[in-house]
């Protein structure tokens, strides 16, 4: 769920907009040309957040966390349901971006077949629900992968967690759209993180 190889994140404060319309904030991302709308009442997360929500993680390979942790990169948008410390799963999304680099001429599905052997070695329990396929979010293609595992913290408490990946073309380099919520989805469902994704617009 967090690892995902190192990310581009081209992140500007500058370059950053935001706005309010009914219970919807718009955020815009003008290098990026990226724009998506959430609820108001979810959090927007800075990357203090995003670090201390990895430290809480226990992942199966000790060295190999440890290395996760070092090289993650922070998302350029990261959203969750409920203000953190959350003693839950907190639904969230994180969005970063990741140029192809020498993956350049793969298709997105090969590039979720490489990042899927990494996931069942860090993660307890580690189970695909969905094969990589095409779905649309609206008129976007994305390549989507639902997976299921147990969320171990340092405390060794588990949580049984649904992962969903959307990874988008974009040329040169390519979105990722992380999604965390529980299995039962007894604190969020599903349709409510799908209907904040289709708002995803690129200019």
């Amino acid at each position: 769920m967090r690892k995902i190889i190192i990310l581009l994140t081209l992140v500007n404060t500058i370059n950053l907009v935001f706005g309010q319309h009914q219970n919807q904030i718009e955020f815009k991302h003008q290098v990026l040309n990226f724009q998506i709308n959430y609820p108001a009442n979810w959090i927007l997360n800075t990357a203090d957040d995003y670090y201390a929500n990895l430290d809480r993680i226990k992942l199966q390979d000790s060295e190999f966390d440890e290395m996760i942790k070092k090289n993650a990169s922070t998302p350029f948008f990261f959203i969750a349901k409920f203000e953190e410390p959350y003693d839950d799963i907190n639904p969230s999304i994180k969005i970063n971006t990741r140029p192809y680099g020498n993956l350049k001429g793969q298709s997105l599905k090969d590039i979720i077949d490489l990042m899927l052997p990494q996931f069942e070695k860090m993660l307890e329990d580690f189970n695909v629900e969905i094969q990589p396929t095409e779905i649309q979010l609206n008129d976007i293609t994305a390549t989507y992968v639902k997976f299921y595992y147990t969320l171990r913290t340092q405390d060794d408490v588990g949580y049984l967690t649904c992962s969903e990946l959307y990874l988008i073309d974009r040329v040169n380099y390519f979105y990722m759209i992380g999604v965390g919520t529980r299995q039962d989805e007894n604190n969020c469902k599903r349709e409510e993180v799908l209907d904040i994704l289709k708002t995803i617009k690129l200019n």
